[in-house]
């Protein structure tokens, strides 16, 4: 076995290697993924004042580090900063960041009173949890805001895409282990079992976790996979476009085989808008489900939710099921009607927000991400974090005349989707889902002029082409000057290739 706490130690020099060896965006990608897929879920460093830096934080602190000191010595293989500065640029992205900072330390400033109870005491939150929250709020967005400042450009969506698939396929020999073996990977390796081994007996045969939290955490994750994989294909117009087909088909059987129904059905949902929808379409309808996503509490409460036809749906496939789906909404219920007792900025940490019964028993369970968030943070605090992952697909879609939305975007649109879907009857909020989201977020600022003018590896006549083929030109562009772009381009291809380039 190997101690967790020395693989989390030993991520630094793993990513660092990334850094010294690929492209910018490609480490950044293998720095997050590969991190969120093999660092063990336990083992932290703890100091004193301090957020502990494990699995989720160490990628995001590594990636920073290596940016802000090993940049003069890295690969220049297409590895270009596209945005300069840390802070979004656009506007209501800006808001809602520091919106989500700010609303972590208020939440600690109105819960400064203990729950008492007969058998149940439930601490004030003090100064020190104001820092710790603002501290862990900071961590978690970091993946948003290097992926902003790292993964902007269509280019790099490909490369975060192609990640992604990459990653998957590796992880597929695992999986494959597990669900003929049973989940044990991280039992054997790292000497411990990540969550209830039970939940993971299904149908006979067994739910993989290998070395994430729970195996709906995997599920989610391969999905994405799926649809990063069938993503490229619809981008890609070479060879490769029938290797991405088999890769898709490959990951979509691996993908069944988790034995998670919910990750499936929302792949099947999803799939038939990347196959058979142009990008400006795959984009607003990514839009609308986000839209729907971030009024989901608000259209929940007015009953707009068909939560009944949901059930009668899962009543159909396993009493089980329906039972287990019951069980979540009655939860859900009693959870949201606690948190509008203190609907602003909620009722902060430990365990403040659940229900307790006489005894000092904790009587209700928190499944699904927006009703935690609703909860601990307040209604402040959901749309800032909810917004942050919603709003990027949104202001893409409104403003779809003005980009150019390339295949690779509209296809991270849609895995961010499915994630946020998957938010609603699960706690699976990962740096995977910051780390869409900055991407998403860093296109806002980019307009076709930027992508026209951004070097190349082709060099500056593949820059004039793109200037040239651009539907929409740069705006202060005049005609006279579009019409001299291609008297350029015609003149560089009149010309022998020594006179252009030199012998």
């Amino acid at each position: 076995m190997i101690p967790p706490l020395t693989v989390v130690l030993a991520w630094p020099l793993i990513a660092i290697s990334f850094f010294r060896s690929m492209s910018l965006p490609v480490a950044v990608s293998w720095c997050f993924i590969g991190g969120y897929l093999f660092l063990p879920e336990r083992g932290s460093i703890d100091l004193p004042g301090l957020p502990e830096i494990g699995k989720d934080s160490m990628p995001s602190l590594v990636a920073v580090a290596a940016i802000l000191i090993l940049q003069p010595l890295i690969s220049k293989k297409g590895g270009n900063t596209v945005l300069g500065g840390w802070l979004p640029g656009n506007r209501l992205i800006a808001v809602l960041l520091i919106g989500l900072l700010v609303s972590s330390m208020l939440t600690v400033v109105f819960n400064q009173d203990p729950i008492v109870a007969e058998n149940v005491f439930l601490p004030a939150l003090s100064l020190y949890d104001s820092l710790s929250t603002l501290l862990n709020a900071c961590i978690a967005v970091l993946p948003f805001l290097v992926a902003r400042r790292h993964l902007a450009a269509p280019e790099q969506h490909r490369d975060l895409l192609r990640v992604l698939c990459t990653a998957g396929l590796i992880y597929t020999l695992p999986i494959i282990f597990e669900i003929i073996m049973s989940p044990k990977l991280s039992l054997m390796i790292y000497g411990f079992f990540p969550h209830s081994f039970l939940q993971h007996v299904r149908a006979g045969g067994y739910r993989p976790v290998v070395f994430l939290h729970h195996g709906l955490w995997l599920a989610i994750f391969m999905a994405g996979t799926v649809l990063a994989a069938f993503a490229l294909y619809r981008a890609q117009k070479d060879v490769r476009k029938g290797t991405y087909f088999l890769a898709a088909l490959w990951l979509l059987f691996i993908l069944f085989m988790c034995r998670s129904l919910g990750a499936f059905a929302i792949t099947l949902i999803i799939l038939p808008v990347i196959l058979f929808c142009n990008s400006r379409i795959q984009v607003v309808f990514a839009a609308v489900i986000a839209g729907v996503i971030l009024l989901y509490p608000s259209l929940r409460g007015a009953g707009i939710i068909p939560v009944d036809q949901v059930n009668n749906l899962a009543a159909s496939i396993s009493e089980e099921r329906s039972a287990s789906f019951r069980y979540r909404l009655t939860n859900e219920e009693i959870l949201l009607e606690k948190a509008n007792k203190r609907p602003f900025f909620g009722w902060g940490g430990w365990g403040r927000s659940l229900i307790y019964d006489e005894e000092g028993r904790m009587t209700s369970t928190a499944d699904g991400m927006w009703v935690i968030v609703i909860g601990r943070d307040g209604w402040v605090g959901y749309i800032c974090r909810f917004g942050l992952f919603c709003a990027p697909i949104i202001l893409l879609a409104l403003r779809r005349r003005k980009y150019t939305l390339h295949p690779e975007t509209a296809g991270l649109g849609l895995i961010m989707v499915a994630y946020m879907i998957d938010l609603i009857p699960n706690a699976s909020l990962t740096p995977m889902t910051w780390l869409i989201a900055g991407a998403l977020a860093g296109r806002l600022e980019l307009t076709n002029s930027d992508l026209a003018s951004a070097p190349t590896e082709d060099g500056e006549e593949e820059n004039v082409e793109r200037v040239r083929y651009s539907r929409f030109p740069p705006k202060a562009a005049t005609v006279g000057h579009v019409r001299q772009r291609e008297q350029a381009v015609q003149h560089s291809r009149t010309q022998p290739r020594e006179s252009r380039h030199g012998s």
